[in-house]
């Protein structure tokens, strides 16, 4: 299990994956304005800081609310000041609604407040049809991230949170680390580690199903595709084993080999692990390793299958 809170909580929210976001980066945002001064001034002032600019002595009066009634819909955050209003509607993957921008435009112009902003978070450049209606700024997740990384936090809960934010983003692969020239060799490294596993499947007279990748795991389907052995790369280090296919009922929890999660065993070979020493090893003590790993996962697993 990869060790990110918001990551794992999400694999039980994943059909909410929009809310599940706006919704932790709010109440991020919250206890920041309760207890971090400069890094919410430095965060709300880079989001409305063009239409309205928040001093320190009017922080205490900010809220932050989500999925707020208008008579014309609920925009996904609300920050709300004295003198202000501004309402951000974000995506992840899914577009804007039938005239959902120009409801929100529609909102503010109605709420009797003297400065208002509609502001949208998109994971990709914004596009709006010509006759929709516009925000009035477009916030693409990776700067709400990058300006994350600049705040600085001084309690240690603040900071916690925020971490664990960040990573959870860039493990979704919506915020991103800069490109740096391990890249070619990490490439390199990835092809051979997917051959050497190849190797060990044929060495094992374990059968390969298919070869098979999406855009974060690569590795094959294995035993009439009753398994699957290889890599996720939001945690590439570890090689894993996965079943496929229904379990045997009433398997006791604590297992000699890996473990269940969500109906589905898995064990793992963890190539970071001191205990190991994998990177350390020639490539002939390396296949070893893998192959050892193949022969006792697909020997218990097999016990576990229906």
């Amino acid at each position: 299990m990869i060790s990110n809170l918001l990551y794992n909580l999400h694999r039980l929210a994943v059909a909410q994956d929009e809310n599940f976001i706006t919704e932790s980066f709010s109440y991020l945002l919250q206890k920041l304005i309760e207890s971090e001064l400069e890094a919410s001034l430095f965060l709300l002032n880079n989001i409305l800081g063009e239409f309205y600019r928040i001093g320190s002595n009017e922080i205490s009066a900010i809220s932050i609310a989500t999925q707020v009634s208008t008579p014309y819909g609920k925009p996904d955050i609300e920050i709300k000041g004295p003198s202000f209003l501004s309402y951000i509607e974000a995506k992840i993957e899914s577009g804007f609604g039938i005239d959902q921008l120009d409801r929100y435009r529609r909102a503010l112009n109605e709420s009797g407040v003297e400065s208002t902003a509609l502001i949208t978070f998109t994971r990709y450049p914004l596009f709006i049809g010509e006759n929709s209606s516009k925000p009035d700024k477009a916030i693409r997740w990776h700067q709400i991230v990058e300006w994350l990384e600049e705040a600085e936090i001084c309690d240690l809960v603040n900071k916690y949170l925020k971490d664990e934010f960040i990573t959870f983003m860039k493990l979704r692969g919506i915020a991103m680390e800069p490109v740096r020239w391990e890249l070619t060799e990490g490439i390199r490294s990835f092809q051979n580690l997917l051959t050497m596993i190849s190797e060990a499947l044929s060495a094992t007279n374990v059968s390969i199903y298919s070869k098979s990748g999406a855009w974060d795991w690569h590795g094959y389907y294995i035993e009439d595709k009753h398994f699957f052995i290889g890599i996720y790369l939001s945690n590439p280090s570890v090689i894993e084993i996965n079943s496929e296919v229904p379990l045997k009922e009433n398997i006791p929890d604590n297992i000699e080999v890996g473990l269940i999660e969500y109906d589905c065993w898995k064990n793992q070979l963890d190539m970071s692990s001191e205990d190991i020493h994998f990177f350390a090893r020639n490539k002939q003590s390396q296949l070893l390793c893998i192959e050892e790993f193949i022969k006792d996962s697909i020997e218990f697993g097999r016990k576990l299958l229906k």
